[in-house]
């Protein structure tokens, strides 16, 4: 009999919640969405590990050799080769029942829990120029799976030998603030929360670790006795800077989802989330969603302000002009660009935020300015968000590199980091409203940065 190698074997069953909603897409499109999310064989939701597998591939790779993320995850080069060493399975979304939904099931879709998951949010999105208009072509949208929405799934790191600070890594990496799956990270998608973390460590050497292996069910539904809670502390990433606005709204503000109702021709984008009670899910009604696509136009539509301001560029007058859009150096440092050469992401996370909040109908109508009259059909309600003296914190992680920034004829000069950081304080001292109807007077925040956590 063939002996194997890799006599120890370090297993992790790892439950994550989408602390923000994910955007792991199949590629295809129907006639609700340009974007459909991944389902597996009960037509729910699900993670694929070849997708945690990239995303945990990614990080261990920027802290460690190219030799050692080869040996651990696999490689293929011509005629050379070798397996990983670290094997991952699907994540399987959780049931109302608080089980993983594993195999094949009968789900009653008439059950309004997972009718839910058969209806998915679907996220407006559309690209601005610089002028404040929509760009052509710049309209799509995406479905996206709830907040708060948990899955399973399970790790196992095959070895010769006892690395148990190898493992630690791992899922050390699983809890760091950086890290998203799916698309969308930019977007203020895919940021995940580990919420539980089961362990243990077998040395087939013994024939009770083999027997105890040999009894584990492939089934994430399924309990298994070899399992131990595991406490692991998150690794930080110290490549990203950490920016948290904390703020509150002066007055009305609305971030719209571009429909009426009954009651207004325009109303508040809102989202359901699930929330978990003695480990029971159950969908709540968010009244308040800020999604982090708005906010970061608004501060790329500043930064690229700021900057040309710092570097003494502007629109008119002797001097050398300004520069807007994906000729701006800022835009394309923080949030990516692509033309006909050379594509990039961008290096800003904003994570969206779900708060509760009171509505209120306002009416509105355009007045003639000879008359003094009201304009026959101008006449309009909006529902916006009462968020008078509560306050919203806002994440904005950006990746360091990104402030040094530099071209052949825009040399690193800090002005990068220091154009977005004045552009957080306009939000900050109320200069930079946020949302729609800002010229009505909606969307004014007032509040404080900090950076690192030390306040700015």
């Amino acid at each position: 009999m063939r002996k194997t190698k890799y006599t120890f074997r370090k297993l992790a069953r790892i439950t994550i919640e989408a602390e923000t909603p994910l955007a792991v897409g199949n590629g295809e499109k129907d006639i609700t969405t340009d974007a459909l999310v991944v389902r597996d064989t009960n037509n729910m939701p699900f993670i694929p590990g070849t997708s945690i597998t990239g995303v945990l591939r990614g990080a261990y790779s920027e802290k460690h050799d190219e030799k050692n993320t080869n040996s651990l995850f696999g490689f293929q080069r011509g005629k050379e080769g070798q397996g990983s060493e670290l094997i991952i399975t699907d994540a399987i979304l959780i049931g109302k029942e608080g089980l993983a939904l594993d195999g094949l099931q009968d789900i009653d879709f008439h059950d309004p829990f997972y009718a839910q998951y058969q209806n998915l949010p679907i996220r407006q999105h559309v690209r601005m120029s610089d002028k404040g208009v929509a760009e052509n072509a710049g309209k799509f949208d995406e479905q996206v799976v709830y907040k708060g929405s948990r899955f399973v799934f399970e790790m196992e790191l095959l070895s010769s030998n006892d690395r148990t600070e190898l493992i630690q890594t791992l899922l050390g990496m699983l809890k760091g603030s950086s890290f998203r799956i799916g698309g969308g990270t930019r977007s203020g998608f895919g940021k995940i929360e580990v919420i539980d973390i089961q362990y243990r460590n077998l040395d087939l050497r013994r024939s009770n670790d083999m027997n105890l292996y040999l009894k584990k069910n492939a089934s994430l539904k399924e309990t298994w006795e070899g399992y131990k809670p595991f406490g692991v502390e998150a690794i930080s990433d110290d490549s990203w800077t950490t920016y948290i606005l904390d703020l509150k709204a002066d007055d009305f503000f609305l971030f719209s989802s571009g429909f009426g109702d009954k009651e207004a021709d325009m109303t508040p984008v809102s989202e359901q989330i699930v929330v978990w009670k003695d480990d029971k899910p159950e969908f709540k009604n968010c009244k308040v969603l800020i999604p982090a696509t708005s906010v970061k136009g608004a501060i790329a539509h500043r930064v690229v302000y700021h900057w040309n301001k710092l570097n003494h560029r502007y629109a008119d007058g002797d001097g050398e002009k300004s520069l807007v859009g994906n000729e701006n150096p800022a835009v394309k440092a923080l949030f990516g660009y692509s033309d006909d050469n050379k594509i990039a992401r961008g290096n800003v996370m904003i994570s969206d935020v779900f708060e509760d909040g009171s509505e209120k109908i306002v009416n509105h109508v355009s007045i003639d300015r000879f008359t003094g009259g009201s304009i026959d059909g101008a006449l309009f309600t909006e529902k916006v968000i009462n968020g008078r003296g509560k306050s919203y914190k806002l994440e904005v992680q950006v990746k360091t590199t990104a402030f040094s920034y530099t071209e052949e004829s825009f040399p690193s000069n800090g002005t990068i980091q220091k154009a977005l950081e004045q552009a957080l304080l306009d939000i900050c001292n109320g200069l930079l409203p946020l949302g729609g109807g800002t010229n009505r007077g909606n969307g004014i925040f007032t509040g404080s940065l900090t950076k690192n956590g030390q306040m700015l």
